[in-house]
């Protein structure tokens, strides 16, 4: 009986794990990347099809080699065939943003 439960329990990790990685797909596709010593890198980017700044970019010289993590901070342009993605560092303004206010002052 303890036998059964050991190969239970072995059997839900196995099927959790396979199950994780389906889940979690991959789209690397070939990139251009700029580093921001100006160092130009050929590889394959994690390309999730940005709508918002990603905090992190996973970065493969080839499609099965180890991956490196960038930031924003590390990278002045990433080109891929149909985009183009540039860093910069920028000011927000902060100023309020009632016009009634500004107007009566």
């Amino acid at each position: 009986m303890l036998i059964r439960k050991y190969f239970l329990l072995f059997w839900f990790f196995v099927c959790f794990y396979s199950f994780e990685n389906i889940s979690a797909q991959k789209n690397y596709v070939e990139v251009l990347l700029t580093t921001s010593n100006g160092t130009l890198l050929e590889g394959w980017v994690d390309y999730r099809n940005w709508q918002e700044n990603p905090q992190e970019i996973q970065f493969r010289e080839t499609p099965n080699s180890k991956t490196t993590t960038f930031t924003p901070k590390d990278i002045i342009e990433i080109r891929l065939s149909e985009a183009r993605y540039r860093s910069a560092t920028v000011e927000i303004e902060q100023s309020s943003r009632n016009l009634d206010y500004r107007s009566s002052h």
